[in-house]
């Protein structure tokens, strides 16, 4: 047997490509690895939170307190409203509880309406005050309550304090001050987010209610067509719409949606109660007058 010793060419255990673009590389596969295991762990919280029974999760939100409402009158005519539409929803069926909707109004002129955990749903003048009608109040309100149904707010908060404790075992910082965002600040009225599929859900579920008890939907996209006037356009969408698409194409989701659901569009539309238009006019800033223009002297 022949044995030699071949001279090892230059350069075979380096390499051509510039050591920053294998560490930016390096760095890229890993932050996606963390990404696809933070997401995965998020969806894997969603599904058992939405397991857990309403009960625990009313418990829960009594750790919170909730401000009364700041006007009994008009909480208690959206109350109504809402124990309609829940039951239009067959919620107690679904919730196992008697009273599963609790509305809270506050004469805060902010343009939003939210459902948060334990079947509170928060809503404020603002909101009231840009409404056409009580057929697009009523959308509305079936909305939130959708959520609650499809039990979107435990799903939402069970996904953030995993998400929370996640990134902080990743990072190495003190999880303990994330989890107190998720469930302190303003506790209960701290606004839960939703996804996109999961406002279509709450789309769906809201508007079979609605043509339930006014035996169709029209007017219901009476809202979206106020908004999508507005300067801005969807830039204008309260907080509640801004998972949704544009307004032209929640407008015709909702076309479509009665077209393949056989929901009629033709109804008469109601105008908002008296008791509300009452308290509006009563509660509205005047527009201040323009300052008189002062005469040119010759």
């Amino acid at each position: 047997m022949e044995y030699t010793n071949p001279k090892i060419p230059e350069g075979i255990n380096t390499t051509t490509e510039h050591p920053l673009k294998e560490f930016f590389i390096l760095t890229a596969g890993v932050l996606a690895l963390i990404a696809i295991v933070v997401f995965m762990l998020g969806l894997a919280a969603q599904t058992i939170a939405r397991k857990i029974p309403f009960q625990m999760e009313l418990e829960l939100a009594k750790n919170y307190q909730v401000e009364p409402s700041s006007n009994p009158e008009i909480q208690k005519y959206l109350q109504k409203l809402a124990d309609r539409l829940a039951t239009a929803q067959g919620l107690s069926k679904t919730l196992k509880t008697d009273s599963p909707v609790t509305v809270h109004f506050y004469e805060d002129n902010i343009i939003n309406a939210f459902a948060t955990l334990g079947g509170n749903i928060i809503f404020y003048r603002g909101m009231l005050e840009k409404l056409p009608s009580e057929n697009a109040l009523a959308l509305v309100m079936s909305h939130e309550i959708a959520h609650i149904k499809l039990r979107h707010p435990i799903m939402a908060l069970g996904r953030g304090v995993v998400i929370g404790l996640a990134v902080s075992a990743i990072t190495g910082a003190s999880g303990q001050g994330l989890t107190d965002q998720i469930l302190g600040d303003a506790g209960l009225l701290t606004m839960l987010k939703f996804g996109r599929d999961q406002e279509q859900e709450a789309d769906k579920t809201g508007l079979a209610a609605v043509a339930k008890i006014y035996g169709h939907i029209n007017g219901t996209t009476d809202l979206f067509e106020m908004f999508n006037e507005l300067p801005g356009g969807n830039q204008q969408l309260p907080q509640f719409l801004s998972s949704h698409p544009q307004n032209e194409n929640r407008i015709k989701f909702i076309r479509q949606y009665s077209i393949d659901n056989n929901l009629a569009t033709r109804g008469k539309i109601l105008p908002m109660p008296k008791l509300i238009r009452k308290y509006l006019e009563s509660t509205s800033t005047p527009t201040p007058a323009p300052a008189p223009k002062e005469k040119i002297k010759n």
